[in-house]
């Protein structure tokens, strides 16, 4: 399904990622290329976005109670998407169990399912994360930390309620890799996927 030509990327880069077309169990990359017009740049990048925020989804579901069933539920819902959106359908089909399972009260059924779907999907991910260094990507200019009008823009976004926005400011920090935030940029976005606006806000407040 993939076209001839390589979209300007230098030969031995297309031949590395041809490799990676080959590399991961589970995820059907010319699907994935074929769904974002063909363009290589915008499937990957989507890929590492999905890759980052699944870490933080698997976190939630990973000790899942029967008080905790209906979080559980809202998680797996989200996780079935993102892996449908990204062609990673295995993942998707066993997130719709268990969401159907939580759905009707089933905790028999997570119970017995839930840890290998959290070891399947880690290793998914590894999978991901290492294809992608093997390609060289990745790979982020360093800075010491975010800038402060970066944090500004997030804050107000925050307060506002503003989703797009909000997407569009960690987008614009998280194409760094800071070396001196004490771990903040991490800890933004995992609140961001948790959707613990005011928790941001209110540490951004102490900050600008």
């Amino acid at each position: 399904m993939l076209p001839d030509e390589t979209h300007g990327l230098e030969a031995g880069r297309y031949e590395a990622r041809r490799v990676f077309h080959d590399e991961i169990p589970g995820l059907d990359i010319a699907k994935g290329i074929a769904r974002f017009g063909f363009n290589e740049e915008i499937y990957y990048d989507v890929l590492k976005s999905y890759a980052k925020d699944m870490q933080t989804l698997l976190e939630i579901i990973k000790n899942v109670t029967p008080d905790s069933l209906d979080t559980y539920g809202v998680t797996v819902h989200g996780i079935k998407g993102s892996s449908r959106g990204v062609f990673a359908d295995k993942c998707g089909d066993e997130a719709e169990a268990l969401e159907r399972a939580a759905d009707s009260g089933d905790y028999g059924f997570i119970l017995a399912n839930n840890q290998s779907f959290c070891d399947t999907t880690y290793q998914l991910l590894a999978d991901i994360e290492d294809a992608l260094a093997k390609c060289g990507l990745g790979q982020k200019p360093k800075m010491d930390r975010p800038e402060p009008a970066l944090l500004a823009n997030l804050l107000s976004a925050c307060k506002n309620f503003d989703i797009d926005k909000i997407d569009d400011v960690m987008k614009a920090i998280e194409s760094y890799e800071y070396v001196s935030d004490d771990g903040l940029s991490e800890w933004l976005s995992e609140k961001l996927v948790q959707g613990k606006y005011k928790a941001v806000k209110e540490r951004l407040e102490e900050l600008v």
